[in-house]
């Protein structure tokens, strides 16, 4: 069932949510172990740029205002009006959006048809942004959430999804209900990688963010790229990203100043 489902765009999956049996009895991967037990690296761990970060910002970028407004006019079905109100004011911040919206036009215009993966959908914000910042391109999206901290945050995607195609856009979707930490989730996500683009989001701890990292690393295409939000706005997110990097996970890093940081990593 799972790999038949992995290989069909277009669907919102329920199925493989994990049990608290799941999260119990992980199998958590030696390398991770391995990670947990180092030391956090007291400043980043040198090593090559990603990216031309003064490029990248010299980008035109649409404001998020704009771009979550579909094409009569409307908010599409992502936006969440209690997200207009929260305490740094993220989501119209000329500094978030905008700067997703460069990040996936800059690593993605090069590949014929990107493929982003993302952990941590909320209610598609991100995926909406990688459709139109590579608009007239073939996308494919993969989102991972269980779902719970938002209430029907995945089937508020998914309609904004189907909306963006029925407009035109030439986006494919896949949406899994679950933890990434879970080996059904994961197994999934083996059969519909790897990916061009891959964006940790989801758990905000240190051992998920740390396993997030590590699950990215093994599903990341060769050249592709890792971006980590709130790289600014949690520690414990650029500590995992140091011990990632100290690992040899990754061996190029980039920071970019949105709104709460964004490591990216390749």
């Amino acid at each position: 069932m799972i790999r038949k489902l992995s290989l069909l765009p277009g669907l919102f999956v329920r199925p493989l949510r994990a049990t608290s049996h799941d999260l119990a009895t992980l199998n958590v991967p030696e390398e991770v172990r391995k990670a947990l037990k180092k030391s956090v690296p007291v400043s980043m761990p040198a090593c090559a740029p990603v990216l031309d970060v003064d490029s990248l910002l010299a980008m035109p970028a649409p404001t998020s205002s704009q771009m979550f407004h579909d094409n009569a006019g409307n908010r599409y079905p992502c936006w969440l009006e209690g997200d207009e109100n929260l305490g740094d004011d993220w989501l119209l911040a000329d500094n978030y959006y905008p700067y997703y919206h460069r990040l996936y036009n800059f690593l993605g215009k090069n590949i014929e048809a990107p493929r982003l993966l993302e952990f941590g959908v909320r209610s598609g914000y991100s995926g909406l942004v990688f459709a139109k910042a590579l608009q007239g391109k073939k996308v494919f999206y993969t989102g991972v959430d269980p779902n719970l901290y938002i209430p029907g945050g995945l089937e508020k995607a998914a309609s904004t999804f189907r909306l963006l195609k029925a407009e035109g856009h030439l986006l494919d979707f896949f949406l899994l209900e679950g933890f990434s930490s879970s080996s059904a989730i994961q197994n999934s996500l083996k059969l519909s990688g790897p990916f061009h683009i891959i964006h940790v989001d989801g758990e905000h701890t240190y051992f998920g963010k740390l396993y997030d990292l590590w699950i990215a690393r093994n599903l990341m295409a060769k050249g592709g790229y890792v971006l980590v939000d709130d790289f600014e706005h949690h520690g414990m997110i650029s500590d995992s990203v140091k011990v990632a990097l100290e690992m040899g996970w990754f061996t190029k890093f980039s920071y970019v100043p949105t709104k709460r940081g964004m490591a990216v990593l390749s």
